[in-house]
């Protein structure tokens, strides 16, 4: 594990397999993110995963759901107090039965903490000889208080509030945003969710009771929209951006 902090005491703890944030906390130690663990599902949830290089159903182009990037190791290639830099080249050599479009496909993750912040900067670089298919994703899950439901945060996209009901929650909603931002607001604090070439949200939620998820996304899964591809030699950089503002002092 890689632990990171800014001067003004916010942490960060990030884990190399995978490229996890398993954690992010204000200085007096206040979680600001749903902490990962298994739930009764049976799937691990929390922190905030890498969807790379695809978001959603990958079977068209050849890959697992949400891609490999979670699934595989990466390597510390920089590292200060504040900012870590992972690098994920070679995916072939960890991911059986890869298809060989994507061997070329190298990833670099830079994850720094801001005054009341935390961004990630994801470059998807295509060091092979076809072009691949890319339309990446951030997953950050976010808490819920003990006897609150996400059906009661409220979602404001493009200045528009949106309560969303469990089913949709469950089913995941998708909302486009021209501003590339997204707020959660919710009694504990409100979130700033940007994403610098992400100008599309899924909202999702496996437990409401536990965690929503605010997930900037390039285009929403393949099934639902054609995604760009990654020419040879050509690299892409996609953001996201996290603030959080505690509720107004009475």
């Amino acid at each position: 594990m890689i632990d990171i902090q800014h001067p003004n005491g916010f942490h960060a703890v990030v884990n190399p397999d995978g490229a996890f944030v398993e954690s992010w906390s204000t200085a007096d130690g206040m979680e600001l993110l749903f902490a990962r663990r298994d739930m009764p599902s049976g799937k691990n949830r929390g922190g905030i995963p890498l969807c790379a290089p695809i978001f959603g159903p990958g079977e068209t182009v050849g890959l697992n759901q949400h891609g490999f990037a979670r699934n595989c190791q990466w390597e510390i290639s920089d590292q200060t107090e504040s900012q870590v830099k992972l690098t994920l080249d070679k995916p072939a050599s960890q991911v059986d039965g890869l298809s060989p479009v994507y061997a070329g496909c190298g990833m670099e993750l830079t994850i720094r903490l801001l005054e009341n912040g935390l961004q990630e900067t994801l470059e998807v670089r295509n060091i092979g000889i076809e072009p691949f298919t890319a339309n990446p994703a951030f997953h950050p899950y976010f808490p819920v208080l003990a006897g609150e439901t996400a059906e009661q945060a409220k979602v404001v996209i493009d200045g528009r509030a949106h309560q969303i009901a469990a089913d949709e929650l469950i089913a995941t909603r998708k909302i486009d945003s021209i501003s590339s931002e997204a707020q959660l607001v919710t009694t504990r604090g409100t979130w700033t969710i940007s994403g610098g070439g992400l100008p599309l949200f899924a909202v999702w939620s496996e437990s409401p009771r536990d965690f929503i998820c605010v997930e900037p996304t390039e285009s929403g899964y393949l099934t639902d929209n054609p995604a760009s591809e990654i020419q040879p030699n050509e690299t892409k950089i996609f953001t996201m951006t996290l603030q959080f503002f505690p509720p107004p002092s009475t």
